[in-house]
């Protein structure tokens, strides 16, 4: 596996909302993406319970990030 492979964190949040939308977004983007915690999130969807991560490849990252800050998030 390349460097480009590896994952990098994109973003990170802890409403189920942009959960949602950010999955949406990637999906339309046709960027590949794995999550972390998204299930706990669901369980326990209290803001600040459980943070859901968003990981890309490094090679999408810089893509994926730029798609995050045209929708307004950082």
């Amino acid at each position: 596996m390349s460097d480009d492979d590896d994952l990098v964190l994109l973003y990170t949040t802890n409403r189920q909302g942009e959960v949602v939308v950010i999955k949406v977004w990637l999906d339309e983007e046709g960027i590949p993406y794995a999550t972390n915690n998204e299930v706990m999130s669901v369980i326990y969807p209290v803001d600040g319970m459980a943070m859901v991560k968003f990981w890309v490849r490094r090679r999408d990252a810089r893509k994926a990030a730029q798609m995050l800050l045209s929708h307004g998030l950082k």
